[in-house]
């Protein structure tokens, strides 16, 4: 009997022993997933802190970003695994409104002011002013002047830093002035004779543009000293609709209809046509001028400020704002800025006149606006006298 009593505590003792092994192995396993499991979360392929850029590969913008300033957050904040996506311009937006609306947003974004305006609309960004560790970042110093830099401003809150502007300048074919014997426009008075003469025998367009959108038309309304609104942003009636700009705007029309000034299908196809010898000038920003060489090494082409007027001339229209979204890491986030703010810089003596378009949050339907109103006075709808007092109307609703 008790040797059987015996056998059975035996066989209750190995299967105890058997049960305590198996739970200190599981216990063993958890503990060590526990452990692990952020290190595997963090890694290449699930990054913690992430940055979305629209600079082309291989452009000086992104090398920074992706070989200097990403690896710096990581020494600084060994927690953390970053990584830099690169977007078009244009996917950048559908991109960042999906990651909203799936509650998935990249920490750091570069964006336009469009982009900013709307995501600071739906609440995506933070207020880089209620942010101690990131005030003060240019150490004092503003890098555009205030009016440029108000633009990175909704209301009275800053969502984004200004890293650097690209400020449109004049592209001309030498050959084509030469050949004609004329010489860059200073003002705008000699702008619309060199557009006369250049086109004149029907061979090439005096000018190519993007699109008849804001854009391409605020330098020729500021370089004849028109406005488009109130220096405030505020106020469009009065300033867009004003009998000054009413000529400037006739004129424009005039030129589209005698094909002095030819309308593309876009930044890039504008400068297609002009590197084809199209047409004798065209519009650049500043920083897409080595992308343009590269792209057209054998393009004959000079650079030239845009005539000034007395409003000044040149739109910063392309400024990268730096923006942080509301759910960021805060010291990672300022840690990056510190480091990427220090490579970027703005051509200060490129800005003598430049000049922001307003900042809006429905900047796009704005620009929609303004190209159904020149569709209007270029195709006879309406005068634009009248065009120009429904768009201000319309303008002011926005602003």
């Amino acid at each position: 009997m008790n040797t059987s009593c015996d056998k059975n505590r035996n066989k209750k003792r190995i299967v105890f022993a058997k049960v305590l092994v198996i739970v200190l192995v599981a216990l063993i396993v958890v503990s060590a997933w526990y452990l692990l499991w952020p290190k595997a979360s963090n890694s290449p392929n699930d990054p913690n802190f992430v940055v979305w850029h629209s600079y082309p590969e291989g452009s000086p913008q992104a090398e920074y970003i992706e070989k200097t300033a990403i690896p710096a957050v990581e020494k600084q904040h060994p927690r953390l695994t970053a990584s830099a996506v690169y977007y078009s311009d244009d996917e950048i937006s559908d991109q960042v409104l999906r990651a909203k609306n799936e509650g998935a947003l990249p920490d750091v974004i570069f964006l336009n002011h469009e982009n900013m305006a709307a995501l600071a609309q739906y609440g995506a960004l933070a207020d880089l002013d209620n942010e101690d560790r990131l005030s003060g970042l240019y150490g004092g110093a503003e890098p555009l002047p205030e009016r440029n830099i108000a633009a990175g401003k909704i209301g009275d809150k800053r969502f984004g830093l200004p890293t650097e502007a690209s400020v449109q300048v004049l592209l001309y074919n030498p050959e084509l002035f030469s050949g004609a014997g004329l010489a860059p426009p200073s003002g705008l008075p000699e702008l619309w004779n060199v557009l006369e003469t250049l086109s004149s025998d029907g061979r090439v367009y005096g000018f190519v543009l993007p699109d008849a959108g804001m854009k391409s038309l605020a330098p020729f309304v500021w370089s004849d000293g028109g406005e488009l609104v109130s220096e405030d942003g505020k106020r469009a009636d009065g300033f867009l609709n004003h009998g000054k700009n009413i000529k400037i705007f006739d004129r424009f029309a005039a030129a589209l209809e005698s094909g002095r000034i030819f309308l593309a299908d876009g930044d890039a196809d504008a400068l297609q046509l002009f590197a084809e010898g199209k047409a004798a000038m065209t519009v650049i920003n500043a920083n897409d001028i080595s992308v343009f060489k590269e792209q057209y090494p054998d393009s004959a082409f000079e650079t030239a400020p845009f005539p000034k007027g007395s409003a000044g001339s040149v739109t910063v229209l392309d400024c990268k704002y730096v923006c942080l979204t509301i759910s960021a890491d805060m010291n990672a986030a300022a840690s990056f800025l510190e480091d990427v703010l220090s490579f970027f810089s703005v051509p200060a003596e490129t800005l003598a006149s430049a000049r922001p378009l307003p900042v809006s949050y429905s900047i796009r339907d704005m620009n929609n606006e303004f190209l159904l109103a020149m569709k209007q006075i270029s195709e006879g709808y309406m005068t634009t006298e009248e065009a120009l007092d429904e768009l201000a109307r319309k303008w002011d609703a926005y602003l």
